[in-house]
């Protein structure tokens, strides 16, 4: 090589050298008053996609410049900050880099503002429409604040990705986010049946969750898996999280369920405003058991669109949701045991009840559905004539501002099929006819105990009795006036107990013609009718076990009293029938000057002075 060659490299390669330096200087030097080229980098080539897939392009760009990313359409395809692409739906988007300008080193613009942008064509999936998730989005929680997601006692195998980056075992360290984070959700392969026990409920940041929860079960082939395999799936998944706040993009696309899969899933979900959207059609055993119960932010209910019910499958499902404005519709004409149980207990604004076209139920069905709805002014029509045991127990129990009560046609019970069915209802002026002539066990117990404003009751026209079938059911109606006759010539035990329990309104009792007595059939029955003058006549001669105990206690305004001559061998078969009657003359009672309030033996009785026969 010539020396004239050696001195024209020294100068090419001194040329190279400077154009570096300057080019480093201007990252270093430059200022607000200087600003430099951020020498922005990325391919304009177009890209085409599936529903689902990822892809990466990363902007080159001087070292210390802010660069960010955008999605002229987040429908079809978005973008996160290290410009990861996923697709959504089908269509076209454009991703654009900008150089802000910014510095990430001191927060100053000292660069010149740049873009470049390429396109993104997404096919293979179905058109989604605005506002949606598709089925190929993995279950994902979107930061709304910065802060921590938390999950407690995850499945061995469970993983999650932020913002599109590598996927990695979750465990129970905290994952920190930033406000628009996405942290996806996967399992392993279809290893993980189940994630009973599995909350994603703990840390600090605000949060909205989307996507496909198969994405859970089934890592790859989630956005096509319709198939839940085993019992409690999500059962509790989101329980407990009082961050969570919108669950309206969640897809839940198992047609068919299984027992306990969705239960619990929301449960004390405080802050959730949104629920998704449940399509399924068959349901099975307790597959929606307290799914929003306690989510008190809760204002509107997703539809219900199953026609066939599985046992418990809505039992306590929106208990305690006190934003509750309105019911969705219940269409099913066929019900299962506890169905409908306590499923809107505890909503307190609810002011209408869903229509309830049944007339064929089952146990428990209504039970405690609408108790404590201190909003409820009316009340669903009750169609079915052939009821089951407890169907309507406590239905609408605690709902003060009901004033006006359904038509029960129904001529045969069941097993405490109206227990405590009105209790407290403090507005109902008026009670519902009942015209059944058979009975069943507790079928009216309790039925409208503490309808304070009850002015005049049903008549009962039964002649058999059952155990308790009246036990306690005027109980406290304080403004009951007037007693319903009952014809019944064969008692039951406890049939009469406490039935007029602290009626303090009523001022006649209703003829006790019954002969043949049964154990604590009267126990109670007039107990505290303060303002009762006149007791029945007890023509019974042969008594047993509590037939008369606390019968007239505390009827303070009780004049004249008649018990025929009896004959007993059992004891406290009258015990304390008239404490406190301090109007009633014990010389009219007795012949031996025995003490009423405390009496626990009549076998010597004497028939009484008053009346005669």
């Amino acid at each position: 090589m010539t020396k004239k060659s050696i001195l024209r490299l020294l100068q090419a390669s001194l040329m190279c050298c400077l154009a570096v330096l300057f080019t480093a200087c201007d990252d270093i030097f430059a200022s607000e008053d200087n600003p430099t080229p951020a020498y922005l980098s990325m391919s304009d080539k177009p890209v085409t996609l599936k529903v689902g897939d990822t892809y990466r392009r990363k902007a080159i760009s001087v070292t210390t410049a802010v660069v960010e990313y955008t999605s002229s359409d987040t429908n079809v395809a978005t973008v996160n900050g290290e410009g990861v692409v996923t697709a959504i739906a089908e269509g076209e988007a454009t991703i654009t880099a900008t150089a802000t300008g910014y510095s990430s080193q001191n927060g100053k613009k000292i660069y010149q503002p740049d873009s470049k942008s390429y396109k993104v064509t997404v096919g293979g999936g179905s058109v989604v429409p605005p506002g949606s998730t598709a089925l190929a989005t993995p279950l994902t929680m979107e930061a709304i604040t910065a802060g921590t997601i938390v999950v407690t006692s995850p499945q061995v195998g469970m993983q999650y990705s932020l913002n599109g980056d590598a996927k990695q075992a979750v465990s129970t360290t905290a994952i920190n986010v930033s406000v628009g984070d996405k942290v996806q959700f996967y399992g392993t392969g279809t290893s993980i049946a189940k994630y009973s026990g599995t909350q994603i409920a703990g840390g600090t940041a605000e949060v909205k969750v989307y996507g496909n929860i198969m994405s859970l079960v089934d890592e790859t082939g989630f956005a096509t898996n319709t198939t839940l395999t085993a019992v409690y799936t999500f059962s509790g998944l989101f329980k407990n999280n009082d961050k969570l706040t919108d669950a309206s993009g969640l897809l839940l696309p198992a047609k068919t369920l299984v027992s306990s899969c969705y239960s619990e899933m929301f449960m004390n979900c405080t802050s959730l405003t949104a629920a998704p959207e449940l399509k399924a059609e068959t349901l099975a055993e307790s597959c929606y058991t307290a799914m929003f119960r306690a989510c008190t932010s809760l204002a509107t209910a997703p539809a219900l669109p199953a026609t066939t019910l599985a046992k418990s499958c809505y039992s306590y499902m929106f208990y305690g949701c006190t934003s509750l404005t309105a019911a969705p519709e219940l269409k099913a004409e066929t019900l299962a045991n506890n169905c409908y149980e306590s499923m809107f207990q505890g909503c307190t604004i609810l002011t209408t009840a869903p229509a309830l076209p049944a007339t064929t139920l089952a146990n428990s069905c209504y039970s405690y559905m609408f108790q404590g709805c201190t909003s409820l002014t009316t009340a669903p029509a009750l169609p079915a004539t052939t009821l089951a045991n407890s169907c309507y127990s406590y239905m609408f129990r605690g709902c003060t501002s009901l004033a006006t009560a359904p038509a029960l046609p129904a001529t045969n019970l069941a097993n405490s099929c109206y227990y405590n069915m009105f209790q407290s209802c403090s507005s109902l002026t008026a009670a519902p006819e009942l015209p059944a002539t058979q009975l069943a066990e507790r079928c009216y117990y309790a039925m409208f105990s503490a309808c304070s404003s009850l002015t005049s009751a049903p008549a009962l026209p039964a002649t058999q009795l059952a155990e308790r079938c009246y036990y306690g059911m005027f109980y406290g109606c304080s403004s009951l006036t007037t007693a319903p006759a009952l014809p019944a010539t064969e008692l039951a035990e406890f049939c009469y107990a406490s039935m007029f329990y602290n009626c303090s309104s009523l001022t006649t009792a209703p003829a006790l013609p019954v002969t043949d007595l049964k154990g604590n059939c009267y126990n109670g029955m007039f107990r505290g009718c303060s303002n009762l003058t006149t007791a029945p006549a007890l023509p019974a001669t042969v008594l047993v076990n509590y037939c008369y105990a606390n019968m007239f206690y505390g009827c303070t305004s009780l004049t004249n009293a008649y018990v025929k001559a009896a004959y007993t061998t059992s004891n406290y078969v009258c015990y304390q029938m008239f404490k406190n009657c301090q109007n009633l003359s014990t010389s009219t009672l007795y012949t031996d000057g025995t003490n009423w309030s405390s009496c626990t033996d009549i076998s010597n009785w004497q028939k009484a002075a008053y009346p005669t026969e």
